[in-house]
């Protein structure tokens, strides 16, 4: 009881710009039979009550209140002035006896539960509404917020998901921006309660500490109450959210991690042989940034590298068309494989190679294998396949390979926030792509590698998987 007082006595100082309220209640005596008390506020009946009834009456915001009481014709009459002036609300009690009644305000802490319950509540959802009403706002969508992070984004930024929805946690949507002046913002996209919460609403803000990575935040309660004792700490694809002994999980749902890597300015992926002239497919975002590009590992000689040029782009399909362009090269070897054009099923069994994270795992191409999760990739995307293919950074662009050894796609990414989840673009993209260029009038149509065991397959193919560097 001691606790609630308490509670109600700092909610009733904090926000005296509410209404107010008196409560009334009567004892519980069976000696009277149907008693009524009327009330009346200056001539004016306000109120009727019956014996062991309670009732709360809105005065408004008045410094007092003064009432009469009226009680059967036998009863003489009672008064009370109310001062509420320091106060939101005041608790009256009303003693009915066979031989006399009287009424006088009362302690707030000797109250019956029930009424204080119903004042807590009361009060709570006047904060609430105080709040939403007053709740910072932004113009950002989920879509804004994804076009931003498809122009120009850093490590940080991203859409977020709860990765656990707990008794003080929704399963919340959150978007993180970067502000100009270097500080990030937390906006709510969607999981919280929509009477609350609306897309666009600030989620947070975040303030750098000495430690990389590592911010304090000033954290919107799911009642939209501001808590300045959050701590946010980001990891390479998701964040945790520090609430004293409780720690809660957002993962990172976009951009989608491009498995590239980048060392000292150089971006590396993997490509491999269109046909035989030269030409070399790899991502888009292998290549986007940079002015020189070199091909390594063509004829398995990994000491010799070869200048290339990009001859066709598509950003949104994540697709490069390369072209070896020096003078000491001259054709690559027939193609072992074929271009297939077909969706294949899900269950299908595929591989791919390439070279993730040359830095430590050296220059030797690496098999990972796996099967066609999807027809689609992330959110549904139809120009994806899912594969549980593992990858790592430096496998992007790297040929996706059906069991037969046919190119049915191209890896171009994987999901961060899932174990062995993987992405790779339909080759049908790519065709769509070579077919916008008059430069590109052939590709490799014949499979010679089918009957070969998977080992085989890959003694053979290895030849034309390829090192991408650009700088």
């Amino acid at each position: 009881m001691k606790k609630i007082y308490l509670l109600v006595l700092f909610m009733m100082t904090s926000f005296l710009g509410f209404g107010k309220e008196i409560y009334f209640y009567t004892n519980s005596t069976t000696l009277i039979q149907n008693v009524k008390v009327k009330i009346y506020n200056g001539g004016k009946q306000v109120l009727e009550l019956r014996e062991s009834e309670w009732i709360r009456l809105d005065v408004g915001n008045v410094k007092s209140y003064f009432l009469e009481f009226k009680s059967g014709t036998y009863m003489s009459n009672k008064k009370l002035n109310i001062n509420l002036s320091t106060k939101e609300v005041a608790f009256v009690r009303i003693d009915l006896a066979e031989m006399g009644w009287r009424v006088y305000e009362q302690n707030p802490e000797s109250a019956p539960v029930e009424i204080q319950d119903d004042f807590l509540e009361l009060m709570a959802n006047k904060i609430l509404d105080l709040n939403i009403k007053n709740h910072p706002k932004t113009e950002w969508t989920e879509y804004k917020v994804k076009a931003k992070l498809d122009s120009k984004s850093d490590e940080i930024e991203g859409v977020y998901e709860g990765a656990f929805s707990g008794s003080t946690m929704a399963k919340y949507k959150l978007g993180v921006i970067k502000e100009p002046n270097s500080s990030y913002k937390v906006i709510y996209l969607g999981g919280g309660d929509p009477k609350i919460w609306k897309t666009g609403d600030l989620k947070a803000t975040l303030v750098p500490t000495a430690t990389n990575y590592f911010f304090k935040a000033n954290w919107y309660m799911s009642t939209k109450y501001l808590n300045d004792e959050m701590y946010i700490s980001f990891k390479e694809g998701s964040f945790s959210v520090i609430e004293k002994d409780d720690e809660f999980m957002f993962v990172k749902m976009y951009p989608i991690a491009k498995p590239s890597t980048s060392t000292g300015g150089i971006s590396s992926g993997t490509g491999f042989a269109l046909n035989e002239f030269g030409y070399i497919v790899t991502n888009h975002h292998v290549v986007e940034n940079g002015a020189d590009i070199v091909i390594k590992g063509v004829n398995n000689d990994f000491s010799k590298s070869y200048k290339a040029r990009v001859v066709a782009s598509d950003p949104k399909n994540d697709l490069a068309i390369l072209k070896i362009s020096d003078s000491q090269f001259s054709k690559f070897e027939e193609l072992p494989y074929s271009l297939e054009l077909k969706v294949d099923d899900v269950g299908s069994s595929v591989f791919t190679l390439g070279y993730p994270l040359r830095d430590s795992m050296g220059d030797e191409v690496k098999l990972t294998n796996g099967i066609i999760s999807s027809k689609t990739g992330f959110q549904g995307d139809v120009t994806t396949y899912q594969v549980s293919t593992p990858v790592q950074p430096g496998n992007s662009g790297g040929p996706l390979f059906d069991d037969e050894g046919n190119v049915i796609g191209i890896i171009s990414a994987k999901h961060t926030g899932a174990e062995g989840v993987s992405y790779a673009i339909k080759t049908l993209y790519l065709y769509n792509l070579m077919q916008s260029i008059d430069e590109i009038n052939s590709y490799s149509e014949s499979n010679t590698v089918s009957g070969l065991s998977l080992s085989g397959k890959v003694k053979t193919l290895k030849n034309y998987v390829f090192i991408i560097e650009s700088k």
